[in-house]
């Protein structure tokens, strides 16, 4: 039986003849989280503002700043493929059973140059898309990794022991046009998960209570995703948290909350992370 979405649920395409298509979400930097404690209803509260506080995005990583290494250095060979490494990567069927989640995580590992890629998955030797096109990750510094996944809704003929598979693809690189180039920065943002009410309906929401600390003087205004690791630390999703943050200097408490179809049923919730993408 193929799953119907709920109507209030991000639609998403369905796989068709073994072909899928999925929400990518794209992140730069993992936030370690400590362990989870026992659920406490009071934990969970809707998000708070900031008054007139004027929120500030971080700075991005612009492709201006760096120069395509083809014409600053037409004589130099580019760095294998193989130098944007895949790290880890894993899937699962979701808690609800009606999609597949899958992670990655990928790491520029050159020392001196910026790199943007493509990413291709395929189910089977079937491509993400019908054409095979690629979803591309953020400009990556050097030394630089990301952490993305996305879920897609299962078809009646999805195979009972996929062979999933990622692979980078369109790659390009660049050298900083400039004097030095900047360094990676950590972010000024970390959390702990307070608490998850998984919720009654199959297909429903998770809600997750957690506490975000700002480092920052000043208030961020980041946009987050959820990465979901197995109790061995094995990657087996990401997800978009469909929430507008304002996150104060110091501690604030929030609830996100994340469709079942975007949780792996193998995930251990204590160990989920909450990743910036800004």
């Amino acid at each position: 039986m193929t799953p119907s979405p709920e109507s209030a649920a991000p639609r998403r395409p369905r796989i068709a003849d073994g072909v899928f298509a999925l929400g990518l979400a794209v992140s730069i930097l993992v936030l370690l989280l400590s362990p989870l404690w026992t659920v406490d209803p009071a934990n969970f509260i809707e998000p708070r503002t900031l008054g007139d506080a004027d929120p500030v995005l971080p700075e991005r990583l612009e492709v201006g700043d760096y120069a395509a290494l083809a014409e600053v250095r037409p004589e130099e060979e580019p760095p294998a493929v193989a130098t944007v490494a895949v790290e880890e990567f894993g899937y699962d069927i979701s808690v609800d059973g009606t999609a597949l989640t899958w992670g990655a995580s990928i790491r520029n590992t050159h020392s001196d140059y910026a790199a943007k890629f493509g990413l291709q998955v395929s189910v089977d030797g079937d491509f993400l898309y019908e054409d095979g096109e690629s979803v591309y990750g953020t400009m990556t510094l050097p030394g630089g990794d990301i952490q993305t996944g996305g879920s897609l809704y299962l078809s009646d003929d999805f195979p009972s022991e996929p062979v999933v598979e990622i692979k980078v693809v369109e790659l390009e690189w660049f050298a900083f046009d400039g004097e030095t180039p900047p360094e990676p920065q950590s972010s000024p943002l970390t959390a702990r998960v307070d608490g998850i009410d998984e919720g009654d309906e199959p297909h429903g929401q998770m809600r997750f209570s957690v506490t975000i600390t700002n480092s920052a003087a000043h208030a961020l205004d980041p946009r987050l995703s959820a990465v979901f690791r197995r109790a061995d630390g094995t990657l087996v999703g990401g997800a978009n948290v469909y929430v507008r943050l304002v996150v104060p200097p110091g501690e604030s408490i929030r609830e996100f909350r994340i469709w079942k179809q975007d949780v792996p049923a193998g995930a251990d919730l204590s160990l989920t992370e909450f990743v910036p993408t800004w």
